[in-house]
């Protein structure tokens, strides 16, 4: 099995779906330290075509958004954090600026 599935890391504001559930790649620091931290429960779930690393669903609830694991070029390994796309919605921000999410005005 090679160390992390090939493709470039996903952009900021990208959209996948996994059975049906849409999810958005946004800058949430607050989710990537509570679902990383240590002891945390990670389910394994697949790598995606197009989109570097593999991804992982915290406490293995969708609802949760997903973790994707990038392998930087220095090596190093990174989580990317995806919204359930509902929940983004709902939030009732501004939306995206280069995938971070906005207070409305």
């Amino acid at each position: 099995m090679p160390l992390s599935a090939s493709g470039a890391p996903s952009a900021l504001g990208a959209i996948i779906s996994v059975g049906g559930v849409e999810f958005v790649r946004v800058d949430h620091p607050g989710r990537v330290a509570a679902y990383t931290q240590p002891g945390a429960k990670l389910m394994l779930m697949h790598d995606f075509p197009g989109h570097g690393g593999y991804f992982m669903v915290p406490d293995g609830n969708l609802l949760c958004g997903l973790i994707q694991w990038v392998v930087q070029s220095d090596g190093v390994v990174a989580p990317h954090y995806w919204m359930e796309r509902s929940e983004h919605r709902g939030l009732g921000l501004g939306g995206l600026e280069g995938g971070v999410l906005v207070a409305p005005q």
